[in-house]
């Protein structure tokens, strides 16, 4: 079982995978073509795609693999559980989501959590290349 928590804005985002080993922490520049164009809730749902698909990419999340999506926003909270924004984006940005879940077999069950909760967001305000990855042990 992995916890994924992530947090986005609309010029940087942020997700960290927890483990039973580790805690990955990952922050990145938002894309050129999203970059201040798009809402800060567009910005959370990128996060949470691309952490997703990090997280597939470093064998952190496995085929068949039990994933918890860790979400600090209510109105996020509902787009996943009805699965439907009003918002093409965030909708479009959900179907890429549901591919990769669909691809890997991945049981993925969404989890309410306090803003005080979620490890990524701390990862937005600091300073330095955005690029750069950063590991923790877990607490």
């Amino acid at each position: 079982m992995v916890s994924l928590y992530s947090d986005g804005n609309p010029r940087t985002i942020s997700w960290a995978i927890r483990t039973p080993l580790e805690t990955l922490l990952q922050r990145r520049a938002q894309a050129g073509m999203y970059r201040d164009r798009i809402t800060p809730m567009q910005a959370r749902f990128v996060a949470l795609h691309v952490g997703l698909f990090w997280g597939i990419g470093v064998f952190a999340v496995r085929n068949g693999g039990a994933v918890q999506f860790m979400i600090d926003d209510p109105a996020m909270m509902s787009y996943l559980e009805s699965r439907s924004s009003g918002d093409a984006f965030i909708d479009g940005r959900m179907r890429s989501i549901d591919l990769l879940i669909g691809q890997r077999s991945l049981d993925v069950s969404v989890y309410g959590i306090e803003s005080s909760e979620n490890v990524a967001t701390p990862l937005l305000e600091r300073t330095g290349s955005a690029t750069n990855a950063v590991d923790a042990p877990s607490p």
